[in-house]
């Protein structure tokens, strides 16, 4: 038995880390702009605005106060903290499935149809 665990573990494919950088597009294929930040926000939306990233659409949707979670515990909030700020910025690197999964629920409740599609074949390749 720990031969096959082992040779699994060896010949086993790493799975590719995801870059949180990665800008998410319209179905024109423009980025959208980060609507959270006020400036954004306007009809006409000014060149100053950052594309919305996964990582800083993730970092939106863990900073939100989810009212179906009014009693969060204040570990569990701060815990979604240090992940938004690890997300916000970018890179390319992986995180736990109930990492992900969390952040896929929190983008699902906050973000519409286009941006959901975009970023959830980012989030996990291997969800069909």
């Amino acid at each position: 038995m720990k031969f096959l665990l082992v040779a699994l573990a060896l010949f086993a494919t790493p799975a590719a880390a995801t870059e949180w950088s990665t800008p998410l597009t319209d179905l024109r294929g423009q980025a959208f702009v980060d609507e959270m930040v006020p400036a954004c926000q306007r009809e006409v939306k000014p060149d100053t605005c950052a594309p919305l990233t996964l990582g800083v659409a993730a970092a939106n949707a863990l900073s939100m106060n989810d009212p179906d979670e009014k009693d969060l515990a204040p570990r569990e909030k701060a815990r979604r903290g240090r992940l938004a700020e690890r997300v916000y910025n970018g890179g390319n690197f992986d995180l736990g499935a109930d990492d992900v999964a969390l952040i896929k629920r929190l983008m699902n409740k906050l973000y519409g149809n286009v941006v959901m599609m975009r970023a959830l074949p980012l989030l996990d390749p291997n969800d069909k």
